[in-house]
């Protein structure tokens, strides 16, 4: 609450008018302010509603240090920029003042050490080659002409054929095993299986004969039944009655027969279903005389 009072004009003067409280302000006291920072700014407070205009005092400028406010960084200059159609052009047309192209990092220096380097390596080269001529008298070099090596023809295997037809016993001589009829003597005789013979006469000396030749059963669409089981029938054809001339050979103690017959089906197929009965000496000893039956008997 602010109290009236009367200015003093003069204490002695009872008139002196009475000035209400409500019609005068009373000066506050002023107050110099303390100097703020310029960057900050002033707040005025508004004037309550029915209170005066208040006029404010300015003070007297002081010098003050002035902060400076840092500036807001400004974004890093990129090298690469959009750039629209009509600025746009090839880089590799840009060059900048020293003569060097702008953009593309210069690679002559790694292509002058390539280039040199092949250089050397050629120079080397035709160094050997001349000191290798030299070296070898300056000989030719013979070149290795390549030569067309002409290809081999498959042989073809021959087919067995069957022997003709056998009519009569061979006379004295080398034949081959399919051709003897039976009944001739051998010498000299290792086994049944022998690819020749040699026919000698009955009355001298022989190591063996040939006592009979048979044909197994069947016709010439009977298919090759196997060797096993030719060899199994082998014994037993061999052993007929009247192949051996008992009588002949009852001087002879060691007396045995042995047989051959076709081993291969393509044998068989070519027509050869014969099989060779040979009677010998199991000691290895002479025959002098023939041991030949006059066949099977039924």
């Amino acid at each position: 609450m602010v109290s009236a009072w009367a200015p003093s004009t003069d204490a002695g003067d009872p008139a002196a008018p009475v000035v209400e409280a409500a019609s005068v302000i009373a000066p506050e006291p002023a107050v110099e302010p303390e100097p703020e920072p310029e960057s900050r700014p002033e707040t005025l407070s508004e004037p309550a509603e029915g209170d005066a205009p208040t006029e404010v005092i300015t003070p007297p400028a002081v010098d003050a240090p002035t902060a400076v406010m840092p500036k807001p960084l400004e974004p890093p200059v990129t090298r690469a920029r959009a750039v629209d159609a009509s600025e746009a052009a090839p880089v590799a047309a840009l060059r900048h003042s020293s003569g060097r192209r702008v953009g593309i990092e210069s690679k002559r220096p790694h292509t002058l050490v390539w280039v040199l380097a092949g250089i050397v390596v050629v120079i080397v080269l035709v160094g050997l080659f001349f000191v290798g001529q030299r070296l070898g008298g300056g000989a030719p070099v013979a070149v290795a002409t390549p030569m067309s090596t002409p290809s081999a023809t498959p042989t073809p295997t021959p087919t067995p054929t069957a022997a003709a037809e056998v009519t009569a016993m061979q006379s004295a001589g080398v034949h081959p095993w399919n051709t003897l009829f039976g009944g001739e003597c051998l010498e000299p005789y290792d086994s049944p299986w022998a690819e020749e013979f040699t026919v000698v006469d009955c009355a001298a000396a022989h190591t063996a004969q040939l006592v009979f030749r048979g044909t197994f059963d069947g016709d010439a669409a009977t298919p090759f039944p196997g060797e096993a089981e030719l060899a199994a029938q082998i014994n037993v054809l061999c052993s007929a009655v009247g192949l051996i001339d008992l009588t002949a050979a009852a001087t002879l103690a060691d007396v045995q027969v042995q047989g051959s017959y076709p081993v291969t089906d393509e044998q068989w197929t070519a027509g050869e279903r014969h099989y060779y009965c040979f009677v010998s000496r199991s000691s290895g000893g002479p025959l002098t005389a023939t041991l030949a039956g006059p066949g099977p008997t039924a």
